[in-house]
This record gives C-alpha cells, structure tokens and sequence, in this order.
C-alpha cells in the first residue's frame, strides 16, 4: 500500500460492479477485464481486497440462485426427503448432500494448495521464497501493472473455449460425476486463480465439458465450485488488507460496487446457462481474441506516443 492511500469514486465501483458482474459468469475472464479497467483509469494502487469484494457480490448471486437446490441438498444430506418438482421446473440441478459436498471439496483442494504455496509473506531482509513462486504471486498482486501478460492469457482462454467448444459432453451429472472428473475441474479453476485473464468459468466448464460432463452440468458446477473458492479468498485478502484503506469513502464505494456485482452476475447466469446448451461456447472465443488485438493496439500506440 502506498503512502498515499487511493480514493475510489462511487463512479468508478458501479463502473468495476457492472464489469464484474459481466465478466464473471461469462467465460471471458472478470480478473482480466477488471485489472484492463483499473489500468486505463489509473486505479492501480487498489488493494486486491476490492477486486475480491466484487467477487463476493457475484458470490451472492450463485447463492440466491441455487438457493432452492442448495436448501434441498442440505435437507438430503440430513435425511429429510424434500419435493424436488419444484427445483427441476426451474432447470436448476438436483444436489445430492453429501455427494456434492464430496465433489466441491475435491474440486476446491487445488486451489487450496496453491493459495498456501503461492502466499509470498512481506518482511524485512533477504526473501527465503523462490523468484518463480514470487513472480507468479505477484501476477495477480499487481496484475493492472501487467497489461501485456494479462492479454496473453486471454488469447490462451480463447484458446481454451476453441477447444471445450470440440465436445460436446457427456451424461455425468451431480449422480455420476466421479472424484477425478472434480479433481481436474478443480485444478482448472487453479490456473485461473493464479494467472489473471484465465476466465475461470471459461477453464472449468470447458475442462468439465472435455472431461465428460453433461454440458448443463458442468456449468451447475462451475458456479457451485465458486461459492468455497470465493470465501476462501476473501478471508485471506481481508486479513492482508491495510487498514488505512478502509475509509468511509472507499468502504461506501466497495459496498455500492460489491451490489451492481451482485445485480448484474444474477442476470448473466441464465445467458451462460443458455450458450452452453445451444452450443455457442466458441463465441467467446471470438470475443476474447478481437478484445485482445484492440486493447494491444491501444498499448502499442501509448508506447509509441511517451
């Protein structure tokens, strides 16, 4: 944290909210367009705690979404029988208790185990921490510092729908999904976590997808893997987050920001839901990479202007 401690507008986290709560559930990374944004508008000094609060808005969104299935799939796991017409009549996906529970928390260790070995700690004097687990942690860290790598993993998300797109999954459903077809979802997820511009519904639809899940499936349990990934993550940022931030001022603008998440992600899980199953995944793929080649061309022409 700097010595001057920045000021975030009301403008400027509805503007973030909107974006986040686009770029979320859209596989076209939420990680990658929120660090563009806060480049091109001089945003840079924003703690990571705010881009996780945004992630915490969208966060509520899966809640309120999945709020009849995750009840029943409480309800199953404590033995109590339910009606499940209700929740089919809505498209939303049967949960078995203990078996989703089993599934999500296979899902989530990779990311786990990563957040601890990619935790760089600050303190005085030489760093015992290797420079390839520092360079990595510092790609999120500092990740609107970083425009050019950040394209690069969004061409390698496109990359990554091109080829999800390929399948067309398979029959696996919350029933029949294994504990290796999690796992590997799981370590998906992983990569995005660490590389900004992976989309990380992007990564781990796709990976469901290539790994035979049903394609409805995969996307139910995306969104589902993000409720843990994103507490876990918000925790941990908390606890890193300067105090001398938490301003009226700035914690006013991050509660407005962390709504418009929320508003806007509830709204986009329907349209993820409806092209995966009318098979329009490649689209983004399209997105990504003119998104990529204009925003290069912005940069290139900053360089060559200073």
């Amino acid at each position: 944290m700097p010595e001057t401690v920045p000021s975030l507008g009301i403008g400027e986290a509805v503007a973030l909210g909107v974006l986040q709560g686009l770029t979320e559930f859209l596989p076209i990374s939420s990680s990658g367009h929120l660090a563009l944004a806060q480049h091109f508008l001089g945003l840079r000094d924003l703690p990571l705690f705010f881009d996780v609060m945004l992630h915490v808005g969208t966060l509520a969104a899966v809640l309120f979404f999945y709020r009849r299935s995750l009840l029943m799939a409480v309800g199953d796991a404590a033995g109590v029988s339910y009606d499940q017409s209700a929740v089919e009549a809505m498209l939303l996906p049967r949960l078995p208790g203990w078996r989703t529970a089993w599934l999500l928390i296979l899902a989530t260790l990779p990311v786990v185990m990563a957040s601890f070995v990619f935790r760089v700690e600050t303190a005085d004097g030489p760093s015992e921490t290797p420079a390839w687990i520092e360079q990595i942690a510092g790609l999120r860290e500092h990740a609107s510092e970083r425009p050019w790598a950040i394209l690069g993993f969004m061409v390698a998300t496109g990359g990554v729908l091109l080829i999800g797109s390929r399948f067309q999954g398979g029959k696996a459903d919350a029933e029949a999904t294994t504990w290796w077809q999690a796992v590997i979802v799981g370590i998906a997820q992983t990569f995005s976590a660490l590389f900004p511009g992976i989309s990380r519904s992007g990564a781990t639809v796709s990976t469901g997808l290539v790994a035979g899940m049903r394609p409805e499936w995969a996307v139910h349990f995306s969104l589902l893997m993000s409720i843990p990934a994103i507490l876990g993550a918000a925790v941990l940022k908390a606890a890193d987050l300067d105090p001398r931030w938490l301003t009226p001022g700035n914690i006013v603008a991050t509660l407005i920001g962390t709504l418009v998440s929320a508003m806007v992600g509830w709204c986009c899980i329907l349209f993820l839901l409806h092209a995966v199953r009318r098979r329009r995944w490649w689209w983004f793929t399209i997105y990504l990479w003119s998104f990529a080649l204009i925003v290069a061309g912005i940069l290139s022409a900053q360089s060559a202007g200073s």
